[in-house]
This record gives structure tokens, C-alpha cells and sequence, in this order.
């Protein structure tokens, strides 16, 4: 038995519902001879006449009314099995949630995250950019999965699966300021200088980097694209990491650290998390090609 195309059923219950063929064939997106010949095409299948044409004009037969109502009945059936199939797949695909530490700036993961995805189509990544704090709480919480993190102190995440994935060697960027190259320490704490707010990881490792010490004109700013276009505006500067610089495409208006400076970054997630599979999958496939 020879059955009707959906798209001719579809045009049929076009015509159904408006009972007009110039109207049909313009909804349908298609010529009205095109349009007439795809329902003639369906009277020769179906056997009968669905459509009485006269002077007057047309409306549909009493089979054609029966058929109408069962071929709206069956078009609606599929598109909800299209509908439910894509549902149950989406509900079924890996899904991700990654914090990035805010003060590394998430574009970092931007080339990253998109050839995962090009690798594992099946895969959702939503990333998130957060502080410590935020990490670690929504970590608990299960909000995120797994973050990317700086490590200077392993006690605070001793519950926590840790991956190291590589380090991050920091820059100095201050494109209005006339700097030596390595820039020094010293001439860096003499100059303007752009600083976190007290409670960012970044604040205590920038601390520590310089001994304490402040420097002699200091703005705070809470992340660094906004230091980035303040420094492109004014007389200052700050250290940002090496991979952000060369993200945004300023590396070459960069001065390395004459005192270098180079953190530890993990991959860190809650132990036997019930998405470890997919954790490790992301892991291996950032150990191998990322942040190496």
C-alpha cells in the first residue's frame, strides 16, 4: 500500500483548516499548482475524493473531513514523538557545570571549551566565573561539578578531588607606563597599580609576591577585563596571567616578571561525584591538550 509523504499530509491539513487554496499554498510556501498538484496526488493514493471543486469554489467532502481529522490527529502524534524523543536526549546528554576563578579569567577556556565540544558534540558545558569562596560553597552545594582553580594551600581542599593540569606564568601589563623589560619588582610597586579586592585568591598570592608591600598609588578593580581596559586608559598597571594576555591579544604590550611568578592550576570537583565519568573525560582531555 502506497502512503502519503508528510509534507503532502501537511499541506492537506492546511487546507483543512483554511478552505482555501490560494491561502493553503501560501502558508505552505509553495505555488498553488505545485500546491494542487500535491493534493490531487493524495486523492490518487488515498482512492477517494477529499476535495469538492466547483464554480463556487472548494471545500473539503465528507471523507475528506474524516481523513482531515485523522491526519491532524496523526501530525500532531508525530510531532509530539519528535518532540519527546529530543526531550529524553537532552535529559541524557552529559551536562557539565564549570567554574573558572574569576580572577583568571574565564575567555581562557573559551578555545578549550569549544574543541571539547567539537570532539564531544554530546557533551553540555556551561562555564561559570566565580571567587574561591563561591567555588567551594557551590562545590558542596553540587551547583558546579568541577572548576578550575589556583592552589597555594592543599588543606583548604583536601575533601576535593584535585588534578593538577598545568601552571600559569603571570605578566605585567601597563601599556601607558615606561617599564624596563623584565620589569622589576621594585619599579612595578613605584608605578600605579591595579589590585583585587582583599578576599580574591589572587589579592593573597599578589600579597605574597610582594612581600607584603603596597604600592605607592593603588586601584581596586574586580576583575581583569575591567583592569585590562582601565590600563588601556590610564597610567597603571597589574600582573595578569600570561594565557589571559595572549586570549585577549595583548600579550605582545606585555613585560615578563623579573621575579617571576607562576601558579599551580587544578581541576578540582567533590570526590565520587555521580558525574565522574564525564569529569574524567574533561580531565583527560585537559591534561592532554590545554593547560600544558
Amino acid at each position: 500500500m502506497e502512503l502519503p509523504n508528510i509534507q503532502t499530509l501537511r499541506s492537506f491539513v492546511i487546507y483543512g483548516r483554511l478552505g482555501n487554496f490560494t491561502l493553503a499554498a501560501k502558508e505552505a510556501n509553495v505555488t498553488q499548482s505545485a500546491f494542487s498538484a500535491q493534493i490531487k496526488k493524495l486523492e490518487i493514493i488515498v482512492g477517494v475524493p477529499l476535495i469538492r471543486r466547483d464554480n463556487k469554489g472548494s471545500s473539503l467532502t465528507a471523507e475528506g473531513e474524516i481523513f482531515y481529522k485523522e491526519a491532524t490527529r496523526i501530525l500532531s502524534a508525530l510531532e509530539q514523538a519528535v518532540v519527546s524523543t529530543q526531550t529524553m536526549y537532552d535529559s541524557r546528554r552529559p551536562e557539565l557545570h564549570v567554574a573558572v576563578m574569576r580572577s583568571m579569567g574565564d575567555v581562557v577556556m573559551n578555545t578549550h571549551i569549544a574543541y571539547f565540544k567539537k570532539h564531544h558534540p554530546d557533551f553540555v558545558v556551561n562555564v561559570y566565573d566565580m571567587e574561591e569562596e563561591e567555588i567551594i560553597s557551590d562545590l558542596y552545594a553540587e551547583r558546579v561539578d568541577v572548576a578550575f582553580v589556583y592552589i597555594t594551600d592543599m588543606t583548604k581542599w583536601e575533601a576535593y578531588g584535585v588534578v593538577p593540569v598545568g601552571a600559569d606564568r603571570y605578566v605585567y601589563f601597563g601599556p601607558k607606563l615606561n617599564s624596563s623589560d623584565p620589569v622589576d619588582r621594585e619599579e612595578i610597586l613605584d608605578l600605579p597599580l591595579l589590585r583585587y579586592p582583599p578576599k580574591y585568591f589572587m589579592e593573597t598570592a599578589f600579597h605574597e609576591y610582594f612581600a607584603g608591600r603596597h604600592a605607592r598609588e593603588e586601584i581596586q578593580l574586580s576583575n581583569p577585563y575591567a583592569m585590562i581596559d582601565y590600563c588601556r586608559r590610564n597610567r597603571a598597571g597589574f600582573l595578569l596571567s600570561e594565557r589571559l594576555a595572549e586570549s585577549t591579544g595583548i600579550r605582545r604590550k606585555c613585560k615578563d616578571l623579573r621575579q617571576g611568578l607562576k601558579l599551580p592550576l587544578y581541576l578540582v570537583h567533590k570526590k565520587d561525584h555521580v558525574k565522574q565519568p564525564y569529569i574524567d573525560v574533561f580531565s583527560d582531555y585537559l591534561q592532554k591538550k590545554s593547560f600544558q
